[in-house]
C-alpha cells in the first residue's frame, strides 16, 4: 500500500512523507477529494472517449487508499462475476466466490484480518481469496498507472501551450 499511497501523493501534488523536514512543512495529509482527483485520470474510456463509469479500478485504488467501503457492493459483483467467467472457475459456487471476494475487500480495503470459514474447504477459499485478491490489486494499479500517464500528458500538453 505504501508505493500506492506515495505514487497517488505525487500525483495530487503532495508529499506523504510526513516528518518535518528542516522546519518545513512536507505537504500534509491527502484528503479524500484530493485521491478522488487523483484515481478519476485512471478511470478507463469508452470508444466514444467518454469515461466507462464500469472501470472498478479506481474505486479500488481509492478504497485502498482511503481505507473505506467506497462502491464495495459494486467492486465485490464485478469481480466475481469475473472470476466466474473465467473457464477455470465456471460454475463453482457464486455464493462461495462471492464470500472470498467480499473478504479479499475487506483485507485489501480496511485491512481486517480474514478467517476462512467453516462452510467452505480451506483449498476452494484459497483459490477463490487469492484469485479475488489479485484482480482487485491489478485493477488499483492499471488505474495507477493509466492516472499516472494521463497526469504526464496533461503535464506535457499544459507545458507546451505555454
Amino acid at each position: 500500500m505504501t508505493g500506492f499511497a506515495e505514487r497517488l501523493a505525487a500525483l495530487a501534488g503532495r508529499g506523504s512523507y510526513r516528518e518535518p523536514v528542516g522546519g518545513r512543512a512536507t505537504g500534509g495529509v491527502m484528503t479524500d477529494q484530493d485521491v478522488a482527483a487523483a484515481v478519476a485520470m485512471g478511470r478507463r474510456r469508452r470508444p466514444d472517449g467518454q469515461p466507462d463509469h464500469k472501470d472498478i479500478g479506481p474505486d479500488i485504488l481509492f478504497a485502498m487508499y482511503t481505507q473505506t467501503r467506497h462502491r464495495k457492493p459494486d467492486i465485490v459483483d464485478a469481480v466475481a462475476d469475473a472470476l466466474l467467467s473465467h473457464p477455470g472457475l465456471r460454475g463453482h459456487n457464486r455464493w462461495m466466490v462471492r464470500k472470498a471476494t467480499n473478504a479479499a475487500f475487506e483485507q485489501l480495503a480496511m485491512h481486517y484480518p480474514i478467517d476462512h470459514p467453516a462452510s467452505i474447504s480451506p483449498s476452494r477459499w484459497a483459490l477463490y481469496f487469492s484469485a479475488a485478491w489479485g484482480v482487485m490489486q491489478s485493477e488499483a494499479g492499471s488505474a495507477l498507472i493509466r492516472a499516472e500517464a494521463a497526469f504526464r500528458l496533461e503535464k506535457r500538453r499544459v507545458q507546451a501551450s505555454r
